[in-house]
Parts: structure tokens; C-alpha cells; sequence
């Protein structure tokens, strides 16, 4: 829920934003309620950031699959 931008706070949050709109099917401004408010916008780009990565980006990708193991 931290509002700070760096990637070692953004990334996680955004892998998160990712995972509960596949897993939960919450709609973007449900999340963003979630996660203190954050406008819809800002949901949807962090969701494309990952699904971006998973596709271009191999330690995303095994990251976001670790964790996808876990559930």
C-alpha cells in the first residue's frame, strides 16, 4: 500500500494489481480501492506493465509464476 514510485515498491504492487484482477476478477476501481485509492488508470497501467513483461521479460515472468505456484 506504500505510495512510494521506486521499482522496488512499484513492481511488487504492480505484480499484485495483476495477480488480483486474474485471480479475483475485481474490476480496475475496486483494486484501486485496495490499494489506497489509486485511480482506475493508474490499475490498468500497472496491470499492461506485467502482462508486458511476462511476455518480454524473464525474471517478471518467473517471479509472477512463483507466486501463481503459491496460490
Amino acid at each position: 500500500k506504500s505510495i512510494g514510485r521506486t521499482r522496488k515498491v512499484a513492481l511488487p504492487r504492480q505484480i499484485a494489481m495483476y495477480l488480483i484482477r486474474k485471480y479475483a476478477g475485481l474490476g480496475y476501481q475496486e483494486i484501486g480501492q485496495y490499494f489506497g485509492g489509486k485511480h482506475y488508470s493508474t490499475i490498468i497501467h500497472g496491470v499492461q506493465q506485467i502482462e508486458r513483461g511476462i511476455e518480454g521479460d524473464g525474471e517478471i515472468r518467473d517471479s509472477v509464476e512463483a507466486i501463481q505456484n503459491l496460490l
